[in-house]
């Protein structure tokens, strides 16, 4: 390579390195107040905030990347269990399961609470990319056997996912403040199921379970397929 096609090669290459260097970081600058909630930070997200630190919750859960990986990543827990399953975890944690590894009862007041989950809900709307990812693998569930369908799979995997053991017992496994599921297949129909996961309320208006909105509707029909077949 000629002296001058080097020099021209670097100078050329310096030039759209730095161009596209630039654009990142406007682009960067102006995405960054969409992706986030700085306009609905309110005083009451503080106050949960603040109640998260003073616990020390991120000694044991991570969230938004931060904290440990002893338990759960909490940045995405309000859409995945709801506003009740929360409010009854964070009075009485061993209440959801009590065969569980326990996090201690922190005798969170009334205000604590109602603070700590709506700063969960304002972290829970943060754009993150999809962070935390969900998981990938078909885990496995303890139960009466099944045809291994596609279906079944699919329902098995979101069961996991959404943690549904938290609340329900399957072959022995899970927890008790929700109805054994081992044999649900006996006692009702997948539309009774669907009906169920998508409003819990419109079955049983008593009921603590929480709506899964976040779940599509192909989730649900597969969900409902793997707890029909529980018999």
């Amino acid at each position: 390579m000629e002296r001058k096609t080097a020099r021209n090669f670097f100078i050329w290459g310096t030039a759209v390195c730095t161009a596209i260097f630039i654009w990142l970081t406007i682009d960067t600058h102006t995405t960054i107040p969409k992706r986030t909630n700085t306009d609905k930070l309110t005083d009451e997200v503080v106050r949960g905030k603040r109640v998260w630190h003073k616990y020390n919750c991120n000694d044991c859960h991570t969230i938004l990347g931060i904290g440990g990986y002893y338990s759960p990543d909490m940045t995405k827990v309000y859409s995945s269990r709801g506003e009740n399953w929360l409010r009854i975890f964070l009075k009485n944690p061993e209440s959801t399961d009590p065969q569980r590894r326990k996090m201690p009862n922190q005798k969170l007041s009334g205000d604590e609470i109602k603070n700590l989950i709506t700063f969960f809900k304002w972290v829970d709307a943060i754009d993150t990319n999809e962070w935390p990812p969900k998981p990938i693998t078909v885990a496995k569930v303890t139960g009466a056997p099944l045809e291994e369908t596609a279906q079944i799979l699919k329902g098995k995997n979101v069961y996991n996912q959404n943690r549904c053991d938290l609340c329900h017992r399957i072959g022995g496994q899970g927890g008790v403040i929700g109805p054994d599921l081992s044999h649900i297949g006996t006692k009702r129909d997948t539309k009774w199921l669907s009906n169920l996961i998508i409003n819990p309320k419109s079955i049983n208006p008593m009921t603590q379970m929480p709506a899964y909105p976040q779940l599509s509707e192909d989730e649900v029909q597969a969900l409902a397929s793997f707890l029909g077949g529980l018999k």
